[in-house]
């Protein structure tokens, strides 16, 4: 249903439209295969987007079916009691790990923005003087990261606050529940239902506004980049420029928007029926030692070493079709803005 929607707007915005879209998608592919350093730079660019141990853990082989029970049950209630009485702590440290993930994942922001800038200059060195390398395309980003930077911040800044206001609320919504179901051992309580209620109302809402925008920003941020990279623009003047570009350009704009779409749609199809040919072998693998010799070293690295290889797959993979989109879109607005 979706695709065939997404065909009819295709043909529809194709009526009296001369780009070639069949050229600009060759040459984009052409440039991506033939120089791998974009593949490097896509993975790099994909980053705007993302304890250990040993031992055996032998699974229990049946015979005490009621002790496992009460044992269960006791070991639930020894968590409730520790957790009430050290939510100070669990706060705490939930917290300090919220700061650190914010800071880790602020650093891989920071590298998928200057990624995404040199894949820019990358295309664009390659269309003006044949070639390129990581530190010349990587150069051509740092020499803008200034209004590349606040330009993500600007238009990521509305995001930003919209997760915060959510996950402050659903932390204080799963406290509230927490300490309702405490308090009626485990039911909900009509007024906790009425604060449920009153949650979702504000929520749908706000993720509704949060999907709109993030169309809004997405235009701005394609535009805006190359605006500032391939025309020497500031911050607001990138904007604007771009969003310029769009506007006289609309048309061709959306129907290479929806084909990358359906491309990304493909793709995760593909990559999803490999990732399953890959994993259900080492799951029914895994499942067969863990039934024999129950949850040890060896069933752990077998599922660690298969999860190893989807990921080193899936940031490939990710990392070639982002080169390809921002290769198509470099290639775009350099018709666009001619």
């Amino acid at each position: 249903m979706r695709m065939a929607y997404a065909a009819s707007i295709i043909l529809i915005l194709l009526r009296g439209n001369k780009m070639d879209y069949g050229k600009i998608f060759t040459r984009a592919w052409q440039l991506v295969w033939r120089n791998k350093v974009l593949w490097v730079l896509g993975i790099l660019a994909s980053c705007a987007g993302g304890g250990g141990g040993s031992g055996s853990f032998n699974l229990p082989n049946g015979g005490n079916g009621g002790s496992t029970s009460n044992n269960t049950d006791k070991m639930m209630q020894d968590v409730e009691r520790w957790l009430q009485n050290n939510i100070e702590t669990v706060i705490g440290i939930a917290i300090a790990v919220v700061c650190i993930l914010f800071v880790i994942g602020f650093i891989f922001w920071l590298i998928g923005i200057l990624g995404r800038g040199a894949l820019v200059a990358g295309v664009d060195q390659l269309e003006a003087i044949g070639r390129t390398t990581f530190r010349e395309a990587w150069q051509g980003s740092t020499q803008y990261w200034r209004p590349l930077l606040g330009m993500h911040i600007l238009l990521e800044l509305p995001v930003l606050i919209a997760v915060l206001i959510m996950l402050g609320g659903g932390g204080a919504l799963a406290y509230q529940i927490f300490q309702s179901t405490s308090a009626t051992r485990g039911s909900i309580s009509p007024e906790m239902t009425s604060t449920l209620i009153g949650a979702a109302c504000v929520g749908i809402p706000l993720i509704c506004g949060m999907v709109i925008y993030g169309v809004f920003a997405a235009i701005l941020r394609v535009f805006g980049e190359r605006a500032i990279m391939l025309e020497d623009r500031a911050m607001m003047d990138g904007l604007r420029t771009g969003w310029a570009v769009f506007r006289r350009n609309m048309s061709n704009a959306i129907v290479l928007g929806v084909l990358m779409w359906l491309i990304g749609i493909a793709v995760g199809i593909v990559f999803g029926i490999l990732a399953v040919i890959v994993a259900l072998p080492a799951g029914i693998g895994a499942a067969v030692t863990a039934n024999q010799s129950g949850l040890n070293a060896a069933t752990i690295g077998l599922v660690t070493c298969a999860a190893g290889l989807i990921g080193v797959v899936a940031a490939l993979v990710n990392g070639i079709v982002t080169a390809f989109s921002s290769t198509l879109w470099t290639l775009a607005y350099r018709q666009f803005s001619k």
